[in-house]
């Protein structure tokens, strides 16, 4: 018994001094590295863009396969627009179960007031909140993100290109609708401030619930934002 109780502190001494040293040369599972998909943006509170789209001929489902295939058609009625955001506040979020996480999510107000040419002749205004990504690197290009406002539309004059109802351009047209935004903006590298990006700006009413169904529209285009410091 004397023995067994001498060997049993050194077989635990050996243990634990051989586990140091399979620590000192490596031998130990290394832990992985936290990937950060995405970069948190420069602070700031305030952007202000400029954005000009044309009326595009496709529902909303159809309009990611319409464009990838080319077969995107357009009408006469653009719309010229004045964006501007408020950045309320910045989150992260760790992917559960990965070693991922996405830095940079913000959420922000956004307001716009635009003016229909063509086809149409009024004036709509727009308030939302938009969920805006963190910056996906593109190397020494620059960043891009991605964003998308939901909020509610309001047409000063009945839209005179919308259906109605009875599904006739101008004819019973709705003023107040669901608005949303779909965008992906670009940021050359060494210009912060400075922002391009592609827009698409639909209204409807929900498959009915603020307006008949195919009572609405989406407008295609581009354009600039400048975010203050």
């Amino acid at each position: 018994m004397r023995t067994r109780s001498i060997l049993f502190p050194a077989f635990l001494l050996a243990a634990a001094t051989g586990g140091a040293r399979a620590e000192e040369v490596g031998l130990t599972a290394p832990l992985l590295d936290r990937v950060v998909l995405t970069e948190a943006r420069p602070p700031s509170t305030w952007a202000v863009a400029l954005y000009g789209g044309v009326w595009t001929n496709s529902t909303l489902p159809r309009f990611p396969i319409n464009l990838v295939s080319g077969r995107l058609t357009f009408e006469d009625a653009r719309i010229v627009s004045l964006v501007i955001d408020r950045r309320l506040f910045d989150f992260g979020l760790d992917i559960p179960g990965t070693q991922l996480r996405l830095d940079g999510f913000s959420l922000e107000a956004e307001g716009t007031v635009s003016r229909h040419v063509g086809l149409e002749d009024h004036v709509e205004a727009t308030a939302a909140v938009k969920l805006r990504s963190g910056e996906i690197g593109l190397g020494s290009v620059g960043s891009m993100n991605v964003a998308f406002a939901n909020g509610l539309s309001w047409a000063f004059e009945r839209p005179k290109w919308e259906y109605g109802p009875g599904l006739v351009h101008g004819v019973d047209s709705r003023r107040l609708q669901y608005y949303m935004g779909f965008e992906t903006a670009f940021t050359p590298k060494g210009a912060k401030n400075l922002s391009a990006f592609v827009r698409l700006h639909h209204r409807s009413g929900i498959y009915g619930l603020i307006s008949p169904r195919r009572t609405g529209s989406n407008h295609f285009g581009v354009g600039l934002r400048w975010t203050l410091d």
